[in-house]
């Protein structure tokens, strides 16, 4: 998986490291492990590393880039975002291109395929001809433009904005846009294509694949404060714990809690709908660690162990209800619970906020192969042995298509129903 931020200042005077470099913080979500900025004035400057954003840019570094024109990145995958991009083309892409790989591989070939493109022309001839094999949202810089497309399945988010009449942003988090003071314009629609330079703003629209909206994006993916496809992403969550509630009801003398962060909007909305108190289950310790995009075990134990620190009288001799967003290999969900009973619940419910994962992804986004897929193999009961909880739920698959509110057939759910719910 990987996060999208570009910037593309109409006066040459600009210098948009600073904007990048703030934005970028909104987009961290989406990868913690290489974080990148490259910008263009007269030639590239750009800054490519290991780790988290703050990690990787320091203001110092980012003081030294200079550009009108800039982009900034970050991914899942442990190696330099544009390590093998050295042409005239610096390109960002999230998703899979069929034949070719998964979103850095994706996009070192696209940098290397358009790297003598110079005119919207050439990049709608070489994307429509892509069409049926590319899934995802790609930004390209080059010397005196920026390209933004989305694929015409639209299965990857990709947003647009401005800052007065002086700045155009593209970004797949709405809050890139906003902290910088800017405003949201509209999502990029399924297949459209925009092409910045000193001339002004063109636009194409290209591609006739069905629609496919990844799920996940609405359950985890995602911040709270985002809109894709005009659609509000923590409205979509606390209508995700409000259906679980109808579902599978709570006894009366019980509290409801959120596994940090994502599971928050979930808990309010089981809370508002069953009529039970949600306390503060859990105090993070340490910087925020998207625990489930970590690529080891350990990591992602220790992620779960850092921001899930029981703080005890919430629990403490109490029916437990505890909210999380997904469950994936069981691992990370069962440390959790041990150690609610350990700080003195009495009992403890687990409520996933979505359907089992039971296929991998092919779009790009680090869902494991069914083999280590806990729901691919054992039944809700099964699976509340193993974690040690009292009972385990999973919400519907048309629980949660009601909760996002748009036509199952423009919805890609493969990882939770198999591999023919997504269509090619």
């Amino acid at each position: 998986m990987a996060g999208l931020l570009g910037i593309f200042a109409f006066d040459e005077a600009w210098n948009v490291s600073r904007f990048l470099y703030f934005s970028m913080k909104a987009i961290r979500n989406r990868g913690q492990e290489s974080s990148s900025m490259v910008t263009y004035s007269t030639e590239f400057s750009e800054i490519d590393g290991l780790g988290d954003v703050e990690e990787v840019l320091s203001e110092e570094k980012v003081e030294s880039l200079r550009g009108h024109i800039g982009l900034g990145g970050v991914s899942t995958e442990r190696r330099k975002i544009f390590q093998g991009q050295k042409g005239k083309v610096r390109v960002l892409f999230s998703g899979v291109i069929k034949g070719v790989g998964e979103n850095l591989k994706a996009a070192e070939y696209l940098s290397k395929e358009m790297n003598s493109f110079r005119e919207l022309e050439e990049f709608v001839s070489f994307l429509e001809k892509l069409d049926e094999r590319i899934y995802g949202s790609l930004l390209a810089l080059g010397e005196g433009f920026l390209l933004s497309y989305r694929d015409s399945s639209g299965i990857r988010p990709l947003l647009k904005g401005n800052l007065g009449f002086d700045l155009a942003i593209f970004s797949s988090e709405l809050a890139s846009i906003d902290v910088i003071g800017g405003d949201y314009f509209m999502d990029l629609n399924p297949g459209e294509i925009n092409f910045l330079d000193k001339y002004g703003l063109r636009k194409e629209i290209i591609g006739e694949k069905k629609r496919k909206f990844c799920v996940f994006e609405y359950v985890y993916l995602s911040r709270h404060d985002n809109v894709w496809n005009s659609i509000h992403v923590e409205e979509v969550r606390n209508e995700i714990g409000r259906q679980l509630a109808r579902e599978h009801p709570p006894e009366e003398d019980s509290v409801v809690i959120a596994v940090p962060e994502t599971a928050r909007p979930f808990a309010n909305g089981f809370s508002q709908e069953a009529g039970i108190p949600q306390r503060l289950g859990f105090e993070r310790i340490g910087r925020h660690v998207r625990a489930a995009i970590k690529p080891t075990q350990y990591e992602r134990l220790m992620g779960i162990q850092l921001k899930h620190n029981v703080i005890r009288s919430a629990v403490w001799g109490k029916k437990v209800y505890v909210l999380d967003d997904s469950v994936v290999r069981g691992n990370t969900l069962r440390n959790t619970v041990y150690w609610l009973r350990r700080r003195g619940a009495k009992e403890v419910h687990v409520r996933i906020g979505s359907p089992h994962l039971i296929h991998p992804c092919r779009y790009g986004i680090e869902v494991p192969i069914r083999d280590e897929l806990i729901a691919a193999h054992n039944t809700e009961e099964e699976i509340s042995r193993i974690i040690g909880a009292d009972s385990f739920r999973y919400l519907s698959t048309e629980g949660l298509i009601k909760a996002i509110g748009l036509k199952e057939s423009e919805l890609c759910m493969e990882c939770m129903k198999g591999a023919s719910n997504g269509g090619d």
